[in-house]
């Protein structure tokens, strides 16, 4: 059997219960792979269902005793990774045949530190784009500096996009949704910046890499899908809220206005900020009875988790498939 050349690190976007059907759609990949799936203290019901999955695929579960930011739970698996490329994709995506096979093609052929996939949104047959490519750069002015960001195609339908978009090229946007990564980028730029809990993440990372003279790019013939409008259950809720409540929010937004010195009137600022409260709003709750009831159980929610600060786990408890033991965490100095 040939040896993986990749870890795929998965971790929760935004609720536990959606693993299923994106684990289902990860081992329908032919080309080999280890997986760590980072299990952000979910409640026992999703822990013993994880664990289940583990034992009958085999793959290894860290579990955090906390429920932490991405880039944490992303920082502590990469000291378990031993592979050639590392893939960070989130519980909730689907992922199209081939995809593995089309973003390790693309790096070894570009030499390329990043590659994102196609990314599309919703049920698979609406055919949404969520964006194919991107850009993300500092542009520096007499006034100050300003984040340029911009997603191409997003939220058009894949039917009118031309096809000279629709082709492996350069790009300078990438998002955590899946992305390939070189580990020896970490060597280079250092480790992800826990101090962006809820945005800017995918951001930093590809500007440091992009500033470091690396190369970042697209690869259309990857697909994935990620489902968001499925209600939330009674289980994701308080990681929901939290995920996307006002002071994660806050904390990303100064931290990353201060790393790049932004300026005060920065569009991003404000655009960023407006866009998570609506998804926040957006997303459906569980049943509850009735628009007054659903009302209070969201605002109750909402001003418990907009107290809540992101945490450093304490402990991390391994579930290691018999195939993984000889594999133990070698950080990179970047890590140490």
């Amino acid at each position: 059997m040939t040896s993986p050349r990749t870890t795929v690190i998965v971790t929760q976007r935004e609720r536990f219960s959606q693993f299923c059907n994106s684990l289902d759609s990860l081992y329908e990949t032919k080309e080999p792979f280890d997986l760590i799936y980072v299990d952000m203290n979910s409640p026992q019901a999703i822990k013993e269902q994880l664990e289940r999955e583990a034992i009958e695929r085999g793959f290894r579960i860290l579990r955090l005793d906390q429920i932490v930011c991405q880039n944490t739970a992303r920082n502590v698996a990469l000291k378990y990774a031993n592979t050639e490329y590392i893939i960070f994709a989130d519980n909730d995506v689907l992922l199209s045949n081939g995809w593995l096979d089309h973003l390790i093609d693309c790096a070894d052929k570009t030499g390329a530190a990043l590659v994102g996939p196609l990314y599309m949104e919703g049920p698979r047959e609406r055919g949404i784009v969520h964006m194919a490519g991107g850009d993300v750069h500092i542009r520096v002015t007499e006034k100050g500096n300003y984040l340029v960001q911009s997603y191409i195609h997003a939220r058009d339908h894949l039917g009118i996009v031309d096809s000279i978009i629709l082709r492996r090229r350069p790009t300078e946007l990438l998002e955590f949704h899946c992305a390939l990564i070189r580990k020896s980028l970490f060597d280079k730029v250092g480790s992800l910046d826990e101090k962006l809990p809820a945005v800017g993440d995918h951001d930093d990372l590809c500007i440091r890499a992009l500033q470091a003279g690396e190369k970042v790019y697209f690869e259309p013939a990857a697909v994935v899908h990620y489902e968001y409008s499925e209600p939330l259950l009674w289980c994701d809720m308080f990681y929901f809220f939290m995920r996307w409540g006002a002071n994660w929010a806050n904390l990303s937004i100064q931290h990353f206005a201060s790393k790049y010195n932004l300026a005060k009137d920065d569009p991003w600022r404000k655009s960023i900020a407006r866009w998570m409260k609506k998804h926040r709003k957006d997303l459906p709750l569980p049943p509850m009875g009735g628009r007054i009831i659903t009302a209070i159980v969201r605002t109750a929610f909402e001003l418990v988790s907009d107290l809540s600060s992101p945490r450093t786990p304490s402990k991390v408890s391994e579930t290691i498939d018999p195939d993984m033991k000889q594999r133990q965490p070698e950080p990179s100095p970047a890590l140490r």
